[in-house]
């Protein structure tokens, strides 16, 4: 997937902005991603929970360009679109790859998966849309989005067509993550394919890592 990812940026690189935002910066994907970008000579603008907490963004702090063109940004999934106003302001690019990855000891299906992930998305997507600057939006969601399992296709390859149809919220356990996966990639669809909330036709993407 990383080499996904490195590969959209080198297919615009010559016209390429300088401002990147990525939501979760401070977490598996989000580090290595702000890595690449720093690489790339962008300046990264990266959401975090607490950007005060040392423990959580040191590991980002020592990341090779990061003194020079890495700003960390508090911002909450559920905050609403104008929590991310600041990330995507003046930002050519959007990566959101903030959302919960939780598959046992699920107390709450909706609070602690399906809100954050679907909302979460929403609201990213929706500041970038709102922007004056953003060309691109790239979103990581999950192979859990197009399948609840590989037995959902008797032998045929999954393409950008297939959906989850049968992972739902009251499962539980990992397919209540799956569930949640897949409501959010639809949700992105959606609000890119609006003509009212996106009349500069940014485009988008979506990562789907299994």
């Amino acid at each position: 997937m990383y080499l996904v990812i490195l590969l959209l940026l080198i297919i615009d690189r010559s016209t390429a902005a300088d401002i990147a935002c990525v939501t979760g910066a401070s977490g598996y994907l989000g580090t290595e991603l702000t890595s690449q970008l720093l690489n790339l000579n962008y300046h990264v603008r990266g959401t975090v929970r607490d950007p005060s907490n040392e423990k959580k963004t040191k590991h980002l702090r020592l990341l090779p360009f990061a003194n020079e063109r890495l700003k960390l940004i508090k911002a909450d999934l559920l905050g609403g679109a104008d929590a991310f106003t600041e990330c995507v302001e003046g930002a050519d690019i959007l990566f959101h790859t903030a959302s919960p990855f939780i598959t046992t000891n699920i107390n709450d299906p909706m609070k602690d998966l399906v809100e954050p992930a679907l909302h979460g998305t929403e609201n990213a997507v929706r500041a970038a849309l709102k922007s004056n600057s953003v060309k691109k939006i790239v979103i990581t969601s999950s192979i859990a989005a197009t399948m609840s399992s590989a037995m959902d296709k008797d032998g045929d390859c999954f393409t950008q067509t297939d959906w989850n149809k049968k992972s739902t919220l009251t499962s539980g356990g990992l397919d209540a993550y799956r569930y949640s996966k897949t409501i959010a990639e639809k949700k992105f669809w959606e609000l890119l394919q609006d003509e009212n909330l996106n009349p500069r036709r940014i485009t988008g993407a979506t990562i789907n890592p299994s």
